[in-house]
């Protein structure tokens, strides 16, 4: 069965890889695997931070169902992630896991 947090857990892997894909240049040719792997495993690592930023994600979103800007159905999306807590994972997470970044990753572009 899936939970919210391991949901959260997922999309934040998603969005922490999608950072380094974008961010960090990378010297192995299967980049996408690598910076999987380097954002499951920093999500893993990291349990309290992903509570907290499914706290953050639940409660953003029913505070938009309020304001009437959703449907009544809350959709969680990855799209309603990242508009949500896209900057909290960049915040919280990818500037955390760049200073511990090794070979193949070699050189952060932006960030």
């Amino acid at each position: 069965m899936s939970t919210i947090r391991s949901w959260v857990a997922e999309l934040c892997t998603r969005k922490l890889a999608q950072s380094l894909y974008e961010c960090v240049e990378c010297a192995y040719p299967e980049r996408a695997s690598v910076d999987w792997y380097v954002a499951s495993a920093f999500v893993q690592d990291v349990p309290n931070l992903v509570d907290y930023i499914a706290r953050e994600f639940i409660g953003l979103l029913g505070r938009e169902q309020l304001d009437d800007t959703l449907s009544a159905t809350p959709v969680l999306s990855y799209e309603a992630f990242e508009r949500l807590c896209g900057w909290t994972v960049w915040d919280r997470m990818f500037q955390t896991v760049k200073f511990s970044l090794r070979y193949p990753h070699t050189n952060i572009r932006f960030g």
